[in-house]
């Protein structure tokens, strides 16, 4: 539940500077994730069972919407 709770965090302070933040910083954090795990099931460090962090690309992902805000 480590992920929800920091969602909950980035929503609040990637709302607080307004809506096309927290549409780039939510919609980077999904294209990041799903970048990452492209690559690693290309590189075959992990398999269709593997569970993969979304922490890291959530805050990449605010952090682009930060810095595009």
């Amino acid at each position: 539940m480590g992920d929800v709770k920091l969602s909950a965090l980035l929503g609040l302070a990637l709302g607080y500077l307004g809506f096309f933040p927290r549409l780039i910083g939510g919609t980077a954090g999904f294209v990041v994730g799903g970048l990452v795990s492209l690559i690693a099931l290309l590189a075959r460090r992990v398999t269709l069972r593997s569970s993969i962090p979304f922490g890291p690309a959530m805050l990449v992902g605010a952090f682009v919407g930060l810095l595009l805000s």
